[in-house]
C-alpha cells in the first residue's frame, strides 16, 4: 500500500492526538453530520471548484499574460480596502492609473487570439 502525503498528515494528526496534548481541543468539539454539510462541505466544495477553475485557465492564457495577472493581483487588495477603509483618493486616483494598463494589455491579447 502506498503512503500518500493526506494519508500521513491522517496518521500524524492521530499519532499527535494520541500522544501529546497538542490537540486536546479537538476532543470538545461536537461533530455533528448537519453542522459538517452546512460549515465544512461548502467551503470545501467552493475551494476546489476554484482550483480547478484557476488551473484550467492556465490552458487557455499566454504566459506574458499570466504573468501580467499575477503581478497586478497583490496591488488590488491594498487598493480597494485604502479607498473603501481610508478614503484615500489620492492614492485611489494613481492606483487607477497602474490598473487601466492591465485592461487595454488584455485587450491586445484577446484581439491576437
Amino acid at each position: 500500500m502506498r503512503l500518500t502525503s493526506v494519508s500521513a498528515q491522517a496518521i500524524g494528526t492521530r499519532v499527535l492526538q494520541r500522544t501529546t496534548h497538542l490537540l486536546d481541543g479537538t476532543k470538545d468539539v461536537n461533530m455533528t453530520k448537519d453542522m459538517f454539510m452546512q460549515s465544512i462541505l461548502p467551503i470545501g466544495v467552493l475551494f476546489s471548484g476554484s482550483l480547478i477553475l484557476s488551473n484550467t485557465a492556465y490552458l487557455y492564457l499566454s504566459v506574458s499574460y499570466i504573468q501580467m495577472l499575477k503581478v497586478s493581483s497583490p496591488c488590488l487588495s491594498p487598493h480597494f480596502s485604502f479607498y473603501l477603509i481610508f478614503g484615500n483618493r489620492h492614492l485611489h486616483q494613481s492606483l487607477s492609473l497602474l490598473f487601466h494598463g492591465v485592461p487595454v494589455s488584455q485587450s491586445r491579447i484577446v484581439r491576437s487570439a
